[in-house]
C-alpha cells in the first residue's frame, strides 16, 4: 500500500474542539499531527453532524496559545476524522542579529 501523505505524520495527544458550521462544537483528542492536518478523535460518537468536504475550525492549544485553525473534513473512519488545514498562518520572518524583520 502506497503512502499519499503530502506530509511526515508525528504522535500529538491534544485536546482539540472541532467547530462545525451550524456552530455545533464536537470534542476530542488530535492524534497522528502532521503540518497538512490531524487526526481528531473524538470524545463520543460523531452520528451525521460531520460530512466528507464539510469546511470547519479546530481550536487547539499550540506552545501555549489558543489557536483557531481553518480546516476541510477528508474522511471519517473508526478511527477518527480526518482533517486537513485549509490556512496556515506563518509567523513573520525575521533576521536574526538585525533590527529588522
Amino acid at each position: 500500500m502506497s503512502n499519499k501523505r503530502q506530509h511526515d505524520r508525528v504522535p500529538f495527544n491534544e485536546h482539540v474542539v472541532l467547530l462545525l458550521p451550524d456552530g455545533s462544537e464536537i470534542a476530542g483528542y488530535a492524534r497522528d499531527a502532521g503540518f497538512g492536518g490531524y487526526l481528531l478523535e473524538p470524545d463520543h460518537p460523531i452520528g451525521e453532524r460531520v460530512q466528507v468536504g464539510m469546511a470547519c475550525r479546530i481550536a487547539v492549544d499550540l506552545f501555549g496559545q489558543n489557536t483557531l485553525l481553518e480546516c476541510r473534513v477528508m474522511r471519517i473512519t473508526a478511527a477518527g476524522v480526518g482533517l486537513q488545514l485549509q490556512r496556515v498562518n506563518p509567523a513573520p520572518e525575521v533576521n536574526e542579529g538585525t533590527n529588522t524583520p
